[in-house]
């Protein structure tokens, strides 16, 4: 009897921050999903970065055992803790999750929001001080799972549901006030929840993950901030000191368009930029140099950025901000003897 392993779906993460692949998550596979697994004769294993369940299938190809239902829940663990400083990401990240489904498309996993983990038993503050409101807890497929009224004069600043017994997943809860509807998305999974997951993955497994293995993709964005070059110049004369440029040099060798910078004087500043008073001692000038556009965070960043003085190179590659740094801003310091 042969045996083999197809591939029944894959799960790969991207960022447009690195020119390589994302190596920012590990996937973990619960303890419910791994009975799943075993169930139907799947595997799931990580490589690269990338998430492959297999199935055990005979010399024809066919599987062995087909899942008339069932639902695999992945989590996604965060390992770089400087993740949020160069990614678009949703309100709230990374203490609300991250949730991806199959659910509307078999072959497409769709970001579906974000939630909230909690455990067995949790409390609900309601998102409003009106009253009374009617609290409705649903699971993933509506089902009412208790109800809660709090009057006028209800003294509860919350209220607190048991779900002990409940199966893990997506819950919604319904608040009705007098004027506003609203619902608050969270998630059951004490397991994940303690492994301080980002995100959770559902696929849901039909016939047409067996029949076409989609490959499915999470693709973040880097964040788009203005680059920002504070020159701190010591023993500068005002003439030389007018003469200094920022340019960039490298647009036709990365074949990209050319980053164009504004100068801005230190009494110029906005609000939101660094006081010169901060970063300059006495006898030091300040000047800004700040791109036209914001820029899209890199991890190799932009090169042949240059300073320049007349014409003359000073630095042929100015420094970038890398992933550990929260802002897309950099202090330069000059110095004449």
């Amino acid at each position: 009897m042969t045996v083999q392993f197809l591939v029944l779906f894959t799960v790969r993460i991207t960022h447009s921050f690195y020119a390589d692949r994302c190596r920012d998550f590990r996937f973990l596979v619960p303890s419910d999903t791994a009975r799943l697994l075993r169930n139907g004769r799947l595997l799931a294993k990580e490589q690269d970065g990338m998430l492959h369940v297999l199935c055990e299938c005979d010399e024809e190809g066919e599987p062995r055992v087909r899942l008339p239902a069932g639902t695999l829940r992945i989590g996604l663990q965060l390992l770089n803790s400087s993740f949020g400083n160069f990614s678009q990401t949703t309100a709230g990240f990374p203490a609300s999750k991250l949730l991806y489904t199959n659910a509307a498309d078999p072959a497409v996993l769709a970001e579906e929001g974000s939630v909230v983990f909690v455990g067995q038993t949790f409390a609900h503050e309601p998102t409003d001080a009106a009253r009374p409101v009617l609290l409705t807890l649903r699971d993933a497929r509506g089902a009412v799972l208790a109800t809660e009224m709090l009057d006028e004069g209800d003294p509860r600043p919350s209220v607190s549901f048991d779900l002990r017994g409940q199966p893990c997943g997506l819950l919604a809860l319904e608040e009705e006030f007098p004027d506003t509807t609203g619902t608050v998305a969270y998630y059951l999974d004490g397991e994940l929840r303690q492994g301080d997951v980002a995100g959770v993955v559902e696929v849901e497994v039909g016939d047409e993950l067996y029949d076409a293995a989609p490959a499915f993709e999470i693709a973040f964005q880097a964040r788009e901030e203005v680059l920002r070059y504070y020159l701190v110049a010591k023993n500068y004369t005002p003439t030389d000191f007018d003469l200094l440029a920022v340019t960039d040099a490298g647009f036709t060798e990365e074949s990209r368009p050319e980053i164009t910078f504004q100068k801005v004087a230190a009494e110029d500043l906005a609000t939101d930029e660094l006081d010169p008073a901060l970063i300059a001692g006495n006898g030091e000038r300040v000047v800004l140099f700040r791109s036209a556009a914001p820029l899209p965070r890199r991890e190799r960043g932009f090169r042949r950025i240059q300073l320049s003085k007349n014409g003359d190179v000073l630095i042929a590659n100015l420094p970038q901000p890398g992933a550990d740094r929260a802002k897309a801003e950099l202090i330069v310091h000059l110095s004449k003897p």
